[in-house]
């Protein structure tokens, strides 16, 4: 009985540490997941989650290998408002997403493949992968957007800031076939952006940076 007892309580203490280190580490670990689903860096500054709300401030996305430019997508902020048994549900349901002060790199090498289509690309399923859950996210709210499109050669040219994008209903029977949140909002960003920025045009209509343009967020870790 005492052992029983023993190795009862060890099982509780090994536990609790396991959950106090997942939440030590909770930004990494986001961070982490957003990589393995994108298949590019990412970095996260910082992750405050309560029962209602996630904050994560300073995001970025790095480009897959072979790109001249650094970054994919940098956000100042992004909030997420859910609660613990609607994330938990099925569908899994997310109330509203914010994202403020974003810039999108968007970068075409020489076959004319952007980075972003390698980022949003469908990966291959395992045949003995379970099906994915589905989701729905009521509204999502990107601000201050500004994109910066380069081309095979190395030129850049940003355009003006977009205000304000707003979508609705964003769920995994909108017809995208994207199993993961983070892919299905970006696969929408960015067809938004290449409708407002005809992207025949995008690739004539180059030019050089003004001088004294400041350059896009990076994190203070100069990565």
């Amino acid at each position: 009985m005492k052992k029983l007892f023993f190795f009862a309580s060890l099982l509780i203490v090994i536990v609790a540490f396991a959950g106090w280190l997942a939440w030590v580490n909770r930004t990494t670990f986001i961070a982490y997941m957003i990589s393995s689903h994108l298949r590019v860096p990412v970095l996260i500054e910082q992750l405050e989650l309560n029962t209602t709300t996630a904050e994560i401030d300073q995001l970025w996305i790095g480009n897959p290998s072979g790109f001249r430019t650094k970054t994919a997508f940098s956000a100042a902020r992004g909030v997420g408002v859910s609660s613990w048994s609607k994330l938990r549900g099925d569908p899994l349901i997310i109330d509203a997403i914010t994202i403020s002060n974003i810039f999108v790199g968007l970068e075409y090498n020489k076959s004319k493949t952007s980075n972003w289509d390698m980022i949003l690309q469908k990966e291959k399923k395992k045949v003995d992968s379970k099906p994915p859950r589905d989701y729905l996210i009521r509204k999502v709210v990107l601000e201050n957007l500004t994109v910066a499109v380069t081309d095979p050669g190395g030129k850049t040219k940003e355009y003006p800031t977009i205000a304000r994008l707003e979508f609705n209903n964003i769920s995994s029977q909108t017809g995208f076939p994207i199993e993961e949140i983070e892919k299905a909002i970006f696969n929408l960003m960015m067809q938004k952006i290449l409708q407002q920025f005809n992207p025949q045009q995008l690739i004539k209509d180059w030019a050089p940076l003004p001088k004294g343009t400041p350059l896009p967020f990076l994190p203070k870790s100069g990565k």
